[in-house]
């Protein structure tokens, strides 16, 4: 089998000749293993702790650039809610968080009408934060049914 190219530049013509034989044709390889399940469509992602995290808790990121438990009560935590543990962690290990998706606990008791807020320790309370005990509320999420909560960040409101 032969193969003809032709390129065309500014009056200049180049002619390559090559031969291409197929001598088998390729298979798939076996499949790779299997990866942690993540949140759908990418709303969620794993951190470094900073100190022992827990479990369905809402984070940010500390001066240290790994994961810290976030307060309402500290105002430098205002605009940085990364989002909810999904899983508890040590010190320097992994921890996953998830930001815009659905966490289930059958633990949580919710109110399906009312939202949910951050309050201090990354502890999510349905009784909104007021000062002078909080610098800020935030709601971090709306329940979904009484053990469900759908992960949603909100614009924060400062209260002192």
């Amino acid at each position: 089998m032969s193969n003809l190219v032709e390129i065309v530049r500014q009056d200049i013509i180049v002619q390559e000749t090559g031969r291409i034989d197929v001598i088998t044709v390729g298979t798939q390889g076996p499949p790779g293993v299997n990866g942690m399940p993540g949140a759908p469509g990418g709303a969620g992602f794993e951190a470094i702790a900073e100190t022992s995290l827990g479990g369905h808790r809402a984070v940010v990121f500390g001066a240290s650039g790994k994961l810290v438990y976030a307060n309402c009560s500290d105002i430098a935590h205002l605009h940085r809610v990364a989002g909810i543990t999904i899983n508890a962690g040590d010190a320097g290990n992994p921890v996953s968080v998830v930001r815009g998706a659905e966490v289930m606990e059958p633990s949580w008791n919710w109110n399906i009408d009312l939202p949910v807020y951050l309050a201090d320790n990354g502890l999510l309370t349905q009784t909104p934060p007021t000062a002078p005990d909080a610098a800020f509320s935030v709601v971090v999420g709306f329940p979904t049914s009484a053990t469900s909560l759908f992960v949603t960040i909100r614009e924060p409101i400062i209260l002192t």
